[in-house]
């Protein structure tokens, strides 16, 4: 049975918008190096907080049902993630494990705002997610205009580390760049690895120096 344009599309999209998704939040584990950076507790809850709420707001977008239904799709991202402590921190998973068989434990009773107070906190939590998405888009709609003259010249920032990327797409297309370079014309000739399903190689090459994966040399000419 052949698939639908529409679940041909979603599934090319899917995994693309996936893997871009991992690998920035791969790139926000890299700020635990104490070596390299300094927080508190307070600012690590608020990225915890701000990661597990539009996770949350963006899964919810799939679909409308029931209050039961809602709970129930709500029950089951919990399920997976504790499936998945397993295998990342078995120890974890087994706290979790006897916590959840012990009968006489409860929640810790230690939230000391009202509800309404706490219904405020996530709507605003929301308000600021949704502005910042709305920027994101309009960033991105910038971006996609031609701002570059085809002599401009574009190379792998030697400080990217490869091996932190997972999607072959992001890694061959970064390879193709490699620390000699290419102009934006070279970008965007036919056959470039800058071309995707649904992107403009403008969008992904923008997309990689945002991620402090490429640089535009100063200078626009090939590095001897």
């Amino acid at each position: 049975m052949n698939k639908s344009i529409r679940k041909t599309r979603f599934d090319n999209l899917s995994r693309k918008r996936l893997d871009r998704a991992l690998d920035a939040i791969g790139s926000i584990e890299n700020l635990a190096n104490k070596a390299n950076y300094d927080y508190n507790l307070a600012e690590v809850n608020d990225l915890a907080g701000r990661l597990m709420a539009k996770v949350k707001l963006v899964m919810s977008a799939f679909g409308s049902g029931s209050p039961e239904d809602r709970f129930n799709k709500l029950i089951q991202q919990d399920q997976l993630q504790y499936d998945l402590l397993k295998v990342s921190d078995p120890e974890v998973h087994a706290i979790v494990t006897s916590r959840l068989n012990d009968s006489s434990y409860k929640m810790k009773e230690t939230l000391e705002p009202t509800e309404a107070e706490i219904v405020t906190q996530f709507k605003n939590l929301y308000d600021q997610l949704t502005n910042t998405q709305q920027s994101v888009l309009k960033n991105k709609s910038v971006m996609t205009k031609n701002i570059h003259s085809p002599d401009d010249f574009f190379l792998l920032d030697p400080r990217f580390d490869l091996s932190r990327l997972r999607a072959p797409h992001n890694i061959n297309r970064l390879i193709w760049l490699g620390a000699q370079g290419k102009t934006y014309q070279e970008i965007l000739s036919p056959g470039s690895p800058y071309y995707l399903p649904d992107d403009a190689p403008i969008t992904n090459l923008h997309w990689d120096i945002k991620e402090g994966r490429v640089l535009q040399d100063p200078k626009n000419k090939l590095l001897k």
